[in-house]
């Protein structure tokens, strides 16, 4: 084996081990520390045993802008992929809250997008995962696109495939659109949550507003 083909080798390992920190270990046992899963914890008790192949692996973000190019995660925060439940087909995606708080970014999106497409060509059902906090503000104009082109995807595929929206965190903004757009869209009893803007938002606003007529 040459020089080149074994750095290569090297480096795809390193990015298979990377990529399965995901926005690191301290944070992902956060996450399983206060009752939650990550993507891939999730994904392995979705599917059967060894049946799940990933797509788009180590896609990341192409954002320089806001110190972004200091935080270039493998995957930008979403897994996406197909395999199977008791032995039928499905694709799905999980969001993950450990890099960006599970943010939809330009390629975070397009990366579900690409596999909801995929799902509809081949006519299967698509299960997605949702836990994350709405538009990637870091990310700028550019994820506007992405997030668009994903809500038309999720509207054309309507009626066409299966679509389950699985809510198991604090979903925000255009993330609970894309969640609400399923046939069946599935709250978690301990963490799901479903909303355009956050709680505190509401309360800030209603505050300032009784103090100006105050």
């Amino acid at each position: 084996m040459s020089r080149d083909s074994s750095d290569a080798l090297e480096d795809l390992k390193y990015r298979r081990e990377k990529v399965q920190m995901g926005g690191g270990l301290k944070r992902q046992e956060s996450i399983r520390a206060s009752g939650r899963g990550t993507a891939r914890d999730r994904i392995r008790n979705l599917l059967d045993e060894d049946s799940f192949v990933e797509i788009d692996t180590f896609l990341t973000h192409r954002t320089s802008d806001h110190g972004m190019f200091m935080h270039e995660t493998l995957g930008d925060g979403v897994v996406c992929g197909h395999g199977t439940v008791d032995g039928r087909r499905i694709y799905c995606f999980a969001q993950d809250f450990s890099v960006h708080g599970g943010s939809m970014g330009e390629m975070h999106a397009k990366k579900i997008s690409k596999v909801v497409e995929m799902a509809e060509r081949s006519k299967v059902p698509i299960v997605g995962i949702w836990d994350g906090g709405g538009q990637r503000a870091q990310d700028g104009v550019a994820s506007l696109g992405g997030t668009g082109e994903l809500l038309d995807r999720l509207v054309q595929c309507s009626g066409r495939i299966p679509m389950v929206s699985l809510v198991l965190g604090p979903v925000v903004g255009v993330s609970a659109l894309g969640a609400s757009l399923a046939d069946f869209t599935i709250l978690g009893n301990d963490h799901g949550q479903l909303f355009m803007s956050s709680l505190s938002k509401h309360l800030s606003a209603l505050v300032e507003k009784s103090m100006q007529q105050d």
